[in-house]
């Protein structure tokens, strides 16, 4: 949820963009745990657009033995990073020297937490009604977030949705920036210790 503060300056750049074909999809991934945000170095993700553009994620080793590094590699903005760890009671990121729990476990419908980095908006995450959605060719059952985030200067409210699924973490998102609106799916899934293609 936190990769959304890097999506602003490409959706504006690329809201005209013409539609190109889409690619097939991945081979079905295998899911090997029930884990709803896999968080070791060698996983990667990659999403796609209705307007094709791509959005990569991959976890890299990090400061200390507990901390990973997720990757963000986006289309003309390149490479940003942000420090991630495990917790007991979820996912915990590290910005400007501040650690926030950024995901709730276990996600529950009606679980809610808040997100108060400073300088970003304030993000207020609640579990909806579990959906199925068609991801790399199979009908998953995946967890469903709300994500409600307030400006702090104009106290204007945004939505967005996040679907995860056991094993693969992250499946889909819905970002509306500047009444843009675009749902980004996953193209392709490699858990840790799989090879590059």
């Amino acid at each position: 949820m936190i990769w959304r503060v890097f999506l602003f300056p490409l959706l504006v750049t690329c809201g005209c963009a013409e539609k190109p074909t889409p690619s097939p999809l991945s081979a079905p991934p295998l899911v090997v745990n029930k884990d709803y945000y896999p968080l070791e170095a060698g996983c990667r993700w990659e999403y796609r657009s209705q307007l094709g553009l791509k959005i990569k994620r991959e976890v890299a080793e990090g400061t200390g033995e507990e901390w990973k590094k997720m990757i963000f590699t986006l289309p003309l903005l390149g490479e940003k990073t942000l420090s991630m760890k495990k917790a007991a009671e979820g996912i915990v990121a590290r910005r400007h020297n501040r650690e926030q729990l950024i995901m709730r476990f276990p996600m529950k419908q009606g679980d809610r937490w808040t997100i108060d980095f400073p300088d970003e908006d304030l993000a207020t995450c609640t579990v909806e009604k579990p959906e199925e959605l068609e991801i790399l060719g199979n009908k998953i059952s995946c967890t469903k977030l709300r994500v409600e985030r307030t400006d702090r200067k104009s106290k204007k409210t945004t939505r967005d949705f996040e679907w995860y699924a056991e094993g693969i973490g992250l499946v889909q998102v819905t970002v509306t920036v500047m009444k843009m609106t675009q749902t980004f799916t996953l193209a392709s899934y490699t858990p840790a210790g799989e090879s590059r293609e």
